[in-house]
């Protein structure tokens, strides 16, 4: 049975927080770190409330009982919480399994910056001193170098991000693997930081409104560091225990 451990889940969104800030460029001006999240649900539509549910693992080499899991479900059930699903007790079985896969994978790219030598375009001469009136009555000269090509060579930086991903898929438990699933949602990022125990759970908060249903096309959802949903789910289940 899961157990509410809302200190540890605290501290998890906290420290998610924090690895928000690597997300923004900040150019000289105090922004709120934000994050953008790509939800793309697909599915009947149909009512949620009071399904009863129970976790399986997609992940290759991951079984349920997995500690990465065990935490990682305690976030997915907060989620499936907001649309009203249940998970599965002794005296209420499942009527639905969903079947969880996510992962991370490492991308680059390269940024090409055009370099402008400014010394070759500064005036060739300096005010040194200003009278009172504020006329310059004393100037020296700037010294460049004739030969001092104005235009460098553009600069080349290679970009690392980690693209993020989770997908919930949900089939009837008495249906077979022929037969359609219920409904599928996938919430995808890119940010800077490998640490999925990060990202994951600020996935799971983007897409919770969207769960099980039919999106149409891939929307996009931004979170903000202020955002009240990220508030509330510090009060979301810990990890799994007995």
């Amino acid at each position: 049975m899961r157990h509410i451990a809302r200190a540890g889940s605290r501290s998890r969104l906290v420290h998610a927080l924090a690895m928000l800030s690597l997300l923004t460029v900040v150019s000289g001006c105090t922004f709120l770190p934000s994050i953008t999240v790509g939800i793309d649900g697909i599915g009947s539509g149909g009512n949620l409330a009071q399904s009863r549910y129970t976790l399986k693992s997609a992940v290759a080499g991951v079984d349920e009982t997995d500690l990465h899991f065990l935490e990682y479900s305690a976030h997915i059930d907060a989620a499936l919480a907001k649309r009203g699903m249940l998970p599965a007790t002794a005296r209420e079985p499942a009527t639905v399994e969903i079947a969880v896969n996510y992962g991370t994978s490492r991308q680059q790219r390269t940024v090409t910056t055009p370099f402008r030598n400014d010394d070759f375009f500064r005036p060739p001469r300096q005010c040194l001193r200003r009278n009172d009136q504020g006329t310059c009555t004393e100037w020296v000269r700037r010294h460049r170098d004739p030969f001092r090509d104005p235009f460098h060579s553009p600069r080349y930086t290679v970009v690392t991000s980690y693209r993020t991903f989770i997908t919930l898929e949900a089939r009837a438990i008495d249906s077979n693997d022929s037969q359609p699933a219920l409904w599928a949602t996938r919430a995808r990022t890119s940010v800077a930081t490998p640490d999925i125990r990060a990202t994951l759970p600020l996935l799971l908060v983007a897409a919770s409104d969207y769960i099980g249903t039919n999106t149409g096309r891939e929307v996009t959802v931004v979170l903000r560091a202020d955002d009240p949903a990220l508030q509330q789910a510090t009060l979301a289940p810990g990890p799994a225990g007995s």
